[in-house]
């Protein structure tokens, strides 16, 4: 067992970065993770207490932005529309997509309205780090969703330490939960009244996100709302009680 796991270290230092595969390989275009991007926008307007036209003229980040496609939608209503991920994505004439790390951006301070990041904090190896760094550039509203808890699939990963396996292997654990968790979680949708949505794909591609990452830490609201008050927010709201997601003004 020993030999086996190092060999897992040997090969998970010299493969893709996780996201940067996941993104390229699974194709996302119906669902991401459990939503449309119509789903996704309205999201977006609720997790920064704003109305679409509120966009109009302003500077938005959407730092890590996958696949860029919430980016592009919100760039039909702002002025300017900016994805940031570590992965490289192709040109596009309505968003500015920046490969770089969200850790050290390379943007001027109070560059941006209106900074959203969801679900990658956690991701990063010091999230408050790179929270401060999303605080610098942004002048008016940040929006940021971390785990608050782990679920079935993070304890997964935590127990078996999947983020050592290679992505093939990954790919066929991933399947197999899904196909053993997709009549369950659409029962789970359906009594509790989740506004999310799983097909077999998009839930293989779910699972694989929880068990594929390098970097997976939890946080409690307390703790980020303490993050906006020592980076200058003067208004903080605790946005859902489903993660941590909170929203900070300026």
């Amino acid at each position: 067992m020993g030999v086996l796991i190092n060999c897992f270290k040997v090969v998970s230092i010299s493969r893709k970065w996780s996201f940067e595969y996941q993104w390229e390989k699974y194709h996302t275009r119906e669902l991401t993770y459990g939503m449309s991007s119509e789903q996704e926008f309205e999201k977006f307007c609720h997790d920064l207490q704003i109305r679409p036209h509120h966009l109009k003229g302003k500077r938005i980040l959407d730092a890590g932005c996958g696949s860029g496609r919430l980016t592009r939608v919100v760039a039909e209503y702002a002025k300017e529309a900016y994805g940031v991920d570590l992965i490289k994505l192709p040109r596009d004439s309505k968003v500015k997509f920046v490969r770089a790390d969200i850790q050290k951006l390379p943007f001027k301070k109070g560059y941006f309205d209106y900074v959203y990041c969801e679900g990658v904090l956690h991701h990063t190896p010091h999230p408050k780090q790179a929270f401060m760094e999303l605080a610098r550039v942004n002048k008016g509203r940040l929006f940021v969703m971390l785990y608050s808890h782990r679920n079935i699939f993070m304890k997964i990963r935590c127990y078996f330490f999947t983020y050592r396996y290679p992505h093939g292997v990954l790919r066929v654990i991933s399947l197999f939960l899904a196909l053993l968790f997709f009549i369950p979680m659409n029962i789970y949708k359906i009594i509790f009244n989740r506004d999310k949505s799983y097909t077999l794909s998009s839930l293989d591609f779910f699972i694989f996100d929880y068990i594929s990452p390098l970097y997976q830490s939890v946080h409690g609201v307390e703790e980020v709302k303490g993050w906006f008050k020592e980076a200058g927010y003067r208004h903080i709201v605790q946005v859902s009680k489903r993660d941590t997601e909170v929203l900070g003004v300026k």
